[in-house]
């Protein structure tokens, strides 16, 4: 799926894609033609590759895979710089994410663009010390699925490895791998700091770290996002790429919509939340606007979503929750809480819209409230699990819950003592979608 929206979103001389030997039919039949699919072995030959694995293997039994592909980015562009004898800028991409919109790297002076991630991992920096005699020389990482680099920038780290070793510079990488950790180089931590090292002046830091995600399998899977490509088009309006890695196992089951500073890492069932907030305050897995025309989240999916007072901001109510009632899988748990109308929590808070009452979210479980004229119309299926409210009574926080609405004799002592601001006043409401 990614190469056709690297060719629409990403400018290039040339497109390349590096596969082993025994699938590059399978990518010429299936890959535009403007790609040049070519075998792992065009840039590290099958004894060499044999050598290499033999020395990993004995130390970290099943890495030489994760290790081989990130000798073949390095040694590609080598070989290419070469070979070319340019002055050109490469682009390592990781082949599985996928750009959203375009995206500039190289900048009329010559400067190149970068994005930042959040990841430190010691075994990294202690590889590059021992290659290059280079410490981590900046505060973010390097690791964000892509990387430019000028081709002798590329050449230049690998001469110092050799100069440094004695060793080509794969072997050298490999005869240092120590076992203590599965995971001890990184492509991207190393040519970034190199450049840093070398060439700060032609890099610029004008991107933004929180502008890709790499959650892609666990919020869509990759064949859910190839069949809806209108999901991934309005995801571009907040992000620059996505990544869908093989080891994002754990799909999000359930959502927490406007979580702000509150992160849920697990709902009802144990479901993995997603947590959604119109800005990427810390803890927020994904910036949505929830008054978006358009949500880019897969239809049918949440066993569990939770609205905790956020209702009340909103510009139109029901357009949102007809946007819930979308994405909910059937027998899923819906849970609103709101606050109560007049309530010091509604008045005191100038970004409330509205307060709500006792019934106003009867339309999800009955055919009346605002869609009585109309209840044919009704998208809502719902049935009512649960009802809880709270205030402060005598000093006292007092929370009731019911499987059912109170009704009006019933709630008019409650009502009058938030009427007189005895606070807070907040009502919570629990669904199962039928």
């Amino acid at each position: 799926m990614s190469h056709k929206y690297i060719l629409e979103h990403i400018e290039a001389l040339e497109y390349e894609v590096i596969v082993p030997d025994t699938s590059v039919d399978v990518f010429l039949d299936s890959t535009d033609s403007r790609f040049n699919v070519v075998s792992e072995q065009n840039y590290i030959p099958t004894s060499k590759a044999s050598e290499l694995k033999a020395i990993i293997d004995s130390k970290v039994p099943g890495r030489f895979g994760w290790y081989l592909q990130q000798f073949l980015k390095i040694e590609s562009i080598r070989k290419a710089h070469i070979d070319r004898e340019g002055d050109e800028v490469f682009l390592i991409w990781d082949a599985d994410t996928v750009p959203l919109r375009n995206i500039r790297f190289v900048n009329q002076d010559g400067s190149l663009n970068y994005y930042f991630g959040s990841e430190h991992h010691k075994p990294y920096f202690a590889m590059l010390e021992k290659i290059t005699n280079l410490s981590k020389l900046v505060s973010f990482s390097f690791i964000a699925q892509c990387l430019p680099l000028y081709g002798d920038w590329c050449l230049g780290f690998c001469e110092k490895v050799e100069e440094l070793t004695g060793e080509d510079w794969m072997t050298a990488i490999s005869l240092l791998v120590s076992g203590e950790s599965i995971s001890e180089f990184s492509e991207y931590e190393s040519l970034g700091n190199w450049a840093v090292s070398n060439h700060l002046d032609t890099m610029k830091a004008t991107q933004r770290s929180f502008s890709w995600k790499r959650i892609g399998s666990s919020l869509f899977g990759i064949d859910y996002a190839a069949r809806h490509p209108a999901l991934m088009a309005s995801l571009s309006k907040y992000y620059d790429f996505l990544s869908f890695e093989s080891w994002d196992l754990d799909p999000f089951l359930g959502v927490n919509i406007g979580s702000g500073n509150v992160r849920i890492e697990r709902g009802i069932n144990n479901c993995r939340m997603l947590n959604l907030d119109f800005e990427n305050f810390p803890g927020v897995d994904l910036v949505l606007d929830v008054n978006d025309s358009t949500w880019y989240l897969p239809t049918g999916r949440f066993h569990h979503v939770l609205l905790n007072n956020i209702l009340e901001h909103i510009d139109d109510v029901v357009n949102v929750l007809e946007k819930v009632n979308l994405i909910m899988a059937s027998g899923g748990i819906l849970q609103i809480e709101v606050p109560f109308v007049g309530s010091f929590n509604h008045g005191t808070d100038v970004t409330n819209k509205r307060g709500f009452s006792f019934n106003s979210f009867d339309f999800l479980h009955q055919s009346n409230n605002y869609m009585y004229r109309f209840p044919e119309r009704n998208p809502f299926r719902f049935q009512l699990v649960k009802f809880w409210r709270e205030n402060v009574i005598d000093t006292n926080l007092v929370r009731e819950e019911f499987d059912r609405i109170p009704q009006r004799l019933e709630i008019a002592c409650w009502a009058s003592k938030v009427a007189r601001q005895e606070i807070p006043g907040t009502f919570g409401f629990v669904f199962r979608k039928i």
